[in-house]
């Protein structure tokens, strides 16, 4: 999660659940809120039932996509259903 928070530049909250399923799968929860720098800001711990909470920063997010800001960079190009010849 850390990862996809740092590749799109965004706030990235990853939800599970606790306990076992209908069919007897146990899920560990481990919910998460990560800023766009990779870093945790809240986080459950493993088999615990807990509410995460945060407040996301509008003004951080702006602020760190000016500075590191890879969309210029990107390849530009279009997908066509015509062959090239």
């Amino acid at each position: 999660l850390s990862a996809r928070a740092m590749e799109n530049l965004s706030y990235v909250i990853g939800v599970n659940r606790v306990g076992d399923d209908g069919n007897k799968i146990p899920h560990t929860g481990d919910t998460r809120i990560i800023d766009p720098k990779g870093n945790v800001i809240s986080q459950a711990s493993p088999n615990e039932e807990f509410t995460c909470r945060a407040t996301l920063d509008a003004a951080l997010l702006k602020n760190f996509r000016n500075k590191f800001s890879i969309g210029p960079e990107w390849d530009h190009f279009i997908i066509t259903d015509q062959p090239k010849k």
